[in-house]
């Protein structure tokens, strides 16, 4: 088209293409989310995360009732995601700055993220106590089942929880941290109470064992997401010296370590009030933002993955002491855990600079899949040189035998495992890690129960499972970080 200027100025030339750009616009695309894209052009094609369209969509003045009356969709997020994904990212090559070593949720210090690692061994300290405070499987079987369900529990109001945070609606991921204690404590203790009562007729202690337990699993979990890492610590601490003196001290009363273990649970449940004190109750509100079919989804990830923890006991059962054996061999495992998680946010922040700053395709998928194989391969050399020193003193000492020992090496590739699923998680194919865990989790009960292998033939075949395992996941994820809209 030609623009006929005026002899006044430009101000009608101007007018005219405005007009002409709108009529293209409508005849290119008529749909009200697809004008908005183009009026956003430079925003949506820079975003990495839907919360940036989110928020510059509220800073203009959109609110939930307004994109409901104007785009037909239910929330200011929502309409953020589709614009999200309709606008491919295009960015400039540029230099990759290095990424600062910080946590995502409430920006928790590195040495605050690696310090969690030995939080995360006390439930299994606690649970070797309690199981010899309290003789009898009916013990062994709530204890398993507590862990079960409450890691299971943990996993999915965890993303409810971090997906409130991610969103910046603290007060509502406060509400909803103490909605799912509240909710899973009475629930897990129900379920642990009625099998138990089933199976053996007992009842009064396992149902005290499974409060406690939950109260601590679900309780330290949401701390630990506010970063209250040492209130966590100082509420912890009595307990452990209690059971640490029984346990070092010949004679000791088991009073000392029934304390020990009561001690912990109730000073855990005050703290986690006071991290959400003074929040209105927003349950229903917060349940309608959130996406329950993710939550489920983690719910069952977390359920298979402390199921092939219980496999590992599956597979010594004939051996003596089996929740000692287990214990120590996973401890490497858990001892490292809270290096794990800063791994992770590490590898995370990493890439987003990658993806931020790389503008070939080819080239971020180099460097992406570059950094996710260094992330594992460090994991791997931290979580072998802590299992080799405590394991290895524990088969020194002679409180293991050789079946702990293959059952460590096991532990140490199921780390590797959950390290890749967790990648594969947050790429947004949860499906993956769930399809390989209860593939891997089958395959292992299966061979236990129909072949009847015995220690330690049966932990070297865990070992090998959990090997496949990695494998698996690991070539799942090397595939899909090296595409960017896993990043984005």
């Amino acid at each position: 088209m030609t623009t006929a200027w005026s002899d006044e100025g430009t101000q009608e030339g101007i007018v005219v293409d405005l007009i002409e750009v709108e009529i293209l616009a409508d005849r290119r695309s008529p749909d009200d989310v697809g004008r908005l894209s183009r009026e956003l052009n430079h925003a949506c094609t820079g975003a990495v995360t839907p919360h940036q369209i989110a928020a510059l969509l509220e800073a203009e003045g959109l609110n939930d009732r307004i994109v409901k009356q104007r785009y037909d969709r239910e929330s200011v997020f929502v309409l953020a995601r589709e614009l999200y994904e309709r606008v491919p990212l295009r960015r400039d090559t540029e230099p990759v700055p290095p990424a600062p070593v910080v946590s995502e949720v409430g920006r928790v210090p590195t040495a605050a993220l690696v310090m969690r690692g030995p939080m995360y061994l006390v439930p299994l300290i606690f649970f070797m106590s309690a199981s010899n405070l309290f003789d009898g499987a009916a013990m062994l079987t709530a204890g398993l089942l507590a862990l079960f369900l409450g890691w299971s529990w943990n996993q999915a109001a965890g993303a409810l929880t971090y997906r409130m945070v991610g969103r910046g609606d603290v007060p509502g991921a406060r509400a909803m941290a103490l909605a799912g204690l509240l909710i899973g404590v009475p629930l897990i203790t129900a379920v642990v109470t009625l099998a138990t009562w089933a199976l053996f007729g007992d009842v009064l202690a396992p149902a005290l064992f499974a409060a406690g337990q939950s109260i601590y699993l679900l309780g330290a979990a949401a701390l630990l997401v506010f970063g209250f890492d040492r209130y966590l610590y100082l509420a912890v601490a009595p307990g452990l010296f209690l059971v640490a003196t029984h346990v070092l001290l010949d004679g000791a009363p088991n009073w000392l370590a029934t304390v020990g273990v009561v001690s912990v649970p109730l000073l855990v449940l005050p703290l986690v009030v006071m991290a959400t004190q003074g929040r209105r109750w927003r349950s229903l509100a917060t349940v309608r933002q959130v996406d329950l079919r993710t939550a489920a989804a983690l719910g069952t990830l977390g359920l298979l993955w402390a199921s092939l923890i219980g496999l590992a006991a599956l597979s010594v059962a004939t051996v003596d002491d089996v929740v000692a054996t287990v214990s120590i061999a996973a401890s490497g495992m858990v001892l490292t855990m809270g290096v794990a998680e800063w791994q992770i946010v590490r590898y995370r922040e990493q890439v987003a600079q990658i993806l931020v700053h790389t503008g070939d395709v080819d080239r971020f998928a180099n460097l992406a899949r570059r950094e996710f194989m260094s992330t594992n391969l460090k994991m791997f050399g931290i979580v072998v040189a802590v299992t080799m020193v405590v394991v290895g003193s524990s088969y020194g000492l002679g409180w293991i035998d050789a079946s702990g020992v293959a059952l460590a090496g096991g532990f140490i590739f199921l780390a590797l495992a959950f390290i890749s699923g967790l990648t594969l998680v947050t790429a947004g194919r949860v499906a993956i890690p769930i399809a390989w865990s209860a593939f891997v989790g089958l395959e292992v009960a299966a061979g236990l129960v129909v072949f009847s292998i015995e220690p330690p033939m049966s932990a070297v075949a865990y070992a090998a499972a959990c090997f496949v395992l990695f494998v698996g996941l690991f070539a799942c994820a090397v595939y899909r970080v090296g595409q960017p809209v896993a990043h984005r």
